[in-house]
């Protein structure tokens, strides 16, 4: 499932380049929104000259779109990447709702539907304690 980062500008929930890395070990996130960050970002802040992010911004399919964000967060000083470090919580807290989001969105219609793709969400995040009281 691509979730659009406009899922996050919607609710108001900031996101960065931690965000985007995250999305994308989760596969939840679109490469095209990865790119028009990069572009964004080069936009906004002129005096910016960062490889990584200049050629996130060029959207090539065959771009190592990982291999670029893990650069971008070891310039940042962010050396632990794996996603079960406490330091992940708050970026994966963020996908989860933005899945779920998205999920209302899509399903608003179809009550069912929208109980099983969250049981299915559930499942997909490794079963969050926060969660906990959906699976009752």
């Amino acid at each position: 499932m691509n979730i659009s980062l406009d899922i996050f500008k919607h609710n108001k929930i900031n996101y960065d380049w931690k965000t985007l890395y995250v999305g994308l070990k989760l596969n939840v996130i679109k490469s095209c929104d990865i790119t028009n960050y990069a572009v964004r970002i080069l936009s906004n802040y002129s005096e910016i000259y960062n490889p990584n992010i200049i050629q996130l911004a060029w959207g090539d399919d065959n771009l190592g779109f990982e291999g670029l964000l893990v650069n971008i967060l070891e310039e940042l000083h962010i050396n632990d990447l794996d996603l079960d470090a406490d330091i992940w919580e708050l970026e994966k807290r963020k996908w989860r709702f933005g899945v779920l989001a998205y999920l209302e969105m899509m399903h608003q219609d179809d009550l069912e539907q929208l109980l099983n793709m969250v049981a299915e969400v559930y499942a997909d995040f490794n079963y969050p304690k926060d969660m906990d009281s959906f699976a009752l």
